[in-house]
């Protein structure tokens, strides 16, 4: 989009940053000991979502979301190339091969008890049109994720995650 370029490059550079301490991808802004580390902290949220009280708040907050009926929208003033961008990531979201809308909408919203909840976009490409679309959007496991990688603004660049190897696993 031209307009979004020209807007990017007119832009004033940012010269703050958001502040949190990050030593070599660790936050390190966690005072209580039982949340120091992510193997300590996935636990203490795994047995949270476990009491009746805290799993109900958590269903209050998601079955409205989970409810509602999700669609892609374009702004008027894109016209008709708008309304084509729209409905391709529309179906993008709604018909991935290997993923389900509402099973990523669930993952996503596991967010609200432990704090984010991280995808791995996969892409394929479409045979008949040769475009490039998504086929999953891959939830990565809240206690594999050792390090959050940013820049100087502390924009997210990347993160680490650590994960046992698997014999015979996607990779062979």
């Amino acid at each position: 989009d031209v307009k979004a370029q020209q807007a990017k490059s007119d832009s004033v550079k940012e010269l703050g940053t958001s502040g949190t301490p990050n030593y070599n991808g660790i936050f390190d802004e966690e005072y209580l000991s039982a949340l120091s580390s992510s193997t300590k902290r996935y636990d203490v949220y795994r047995k949270m979502r476990a009491d009746p009280q805290v799993s109900a708040l958590l269903t209050v907050i998601s079955l409205p979301i989970m409810a509602s009926t999700w669609r892609v929208v374009p702004r008027k003033e894109d016209g008709v190339l708008g309304k084509t961008i729209s409905a391709f990531v529309e179906d993008n979201l709604f018909n991935m091969r290997d993923s389900l809308w509402d099973d990523v909408l669930r993952q996503a919203l596991l967010m609200t008890a432990y704090g984010y909840s991280l995808f791995e976009i996969v892409y394929e490409v479409e045979q008949s049109t040769r475009r490039l679309r998504w086929r999953k959007l891959a939830l990565r496991h809240w206690n594999t994720i050792a390090e959050w990688h940013v820049d100087r603004n502390g924009d997210l660049v990347s993160v680490m995650q650590r994960v046992s190897y698997v014999r015979g696993g996607p990779s062979e």
